[in-house]
């Protein structure tokens, strides 16, 4: 399967990969992705995938090869198809929506099925749909899936022995984008939280502006800033071992909540009926505004993270309204504090 995709997305592909293997533990299943992306790396450290590659592997010996709508590389089907010919390649399309005369030429160049997918359906359902072309019924509720522990570790990155809930203040990204949250209520938050546990605040490199503003204005002895300095492997064992994790639309809310861990997402502009975060212990504070979702794919008619903000009428309400004293009162009811 090829996934050039981000975490996020790359996250909602495992309920498939495990129920797949559940079928069968005899298949093998490669992904092709870019490296340095964070797929590659979040996806070694589970055992539903047993290849990973950054270059296409042209292995004649491949069954099927499952074209996705968000992270499918046409290239890719087009090579396999001539150095592999009995593969069967699988697409994708939307009911709702006639499939486009360029698509459906590359369905037929490429001798592919096509599978029909909800445009609304969450995306993890939309994978899943692939299950019954290959024989495999779809499970009432997938599997979540479970890092190795011997994979796990957090040795030089767990600065506290005491109760911590683990934060991620952005979503990753090096430009402004309509999921923030803004900068004077995680203060407010994350002093009040200090309150009661240790914070460790982790995420990408382009986040790290936004960890020295939190320890510039909310001086506490008890505030970890870890931002740009966890490896995936890190990651999974801090999630493990938080008390909470809590953050925004972003990968390490996906990566908790697939793993069924307590996670609380401040939902916004993002559409969530086909992208929030799995798992039975996640919980969202949604203002649900008459106007979101406004961010996400282009596909979908939405837009970019830049886009959303200049177009926003609203001065980003959809986050802005999202109180401090909402968030705590959220993490006391759920008595995770």
């Amino acid at each position: 399967m090829p996934l050039y995709t981000g975490i996020g997305n790359g996250v909602l592909t495992l309920p498939f990969f495990m129920a797949l293997k559940k079928s069968d533990p005899r298949v093998s299943i490669t992904v092709l992705c870019e490296k340095g992306k964070g797929i590659d790396d979040l996806l070694s450290h589970f055992d539903c995938v047993d290849r990973i590659f950054d270059e296409p592997d042209l292995d004649p010996s491949y069954d099927f090869l499952l074209h996705t709508i968000v992270g499918g590389n046409k290239k890719i089907a087009f090579s396999m198809k001539r150095h592999a010919p009995r593969i069967q390649i699988l697409t994708q399309h939307y009911q709702q929506h006639k499939k486009p005369l360029a698509e459906r030429f590359f369905d037929w160049l490429v001798r592919a099925h096509s599978v029909q997918i909800d445009a609304e359906d969450h995306e993890s359902k939309q994978y899943l749909a692939f299950l019954p072309q290959l024989g495999i019924n779809v499970p009432n509720h997938p599997p979540h899936p479970v890092p190795p522990p011997a994979l796990i570790s957090t040795q030089k990155k767990h600065p506290t022995s005491k109760k911590y809930g683990l934060i991620q203040l952005g979503a990753a990204f090096h430009v402004p984008d309509a999921k923030r949250y803004p900068i004077k209520h995680w203060y407010r938050v994350i002093e009040r939280l200090s309150d009661h546990v240790d914070i460790i605040l982790v995420g990408s490199k382009n986040e790290r502006d936004l960890g020295k503003k939190i320890e510039e204005r909310v001086n506490r002895g008890n505030i970890y800033n870890r931002i740009g300095e966890t490896s995936m492997a890190d990651i999974l064992g801090l999630i493990a071992e938080s008390q909470f994790v809590l953050g925004v639309d972003s990968s390490i809310a996906h990566i908790a909540g697939v793993l069924n861990h307590r996670t609380l997402v401040l939902w916004g502009p993002t559409h969530f009926k086909k992208s929030h975060q799995l798992g039975s212990q996640t919980h969202f504070i949604n203002l649900e505004k008459p106007c979101s979702p406004c961010r996400g794919p282009e596909r979908m008619g939405l837009l970019d993270g830049p886009t959303a903000i200049e177009r926003c009428q609203h001065y980003l309400f959809c986050m802005a309204d999202i109180h401090p004293d909402m968030v705590i009162k959220k993490l006391e009811t759920l008595s995770w504090i």
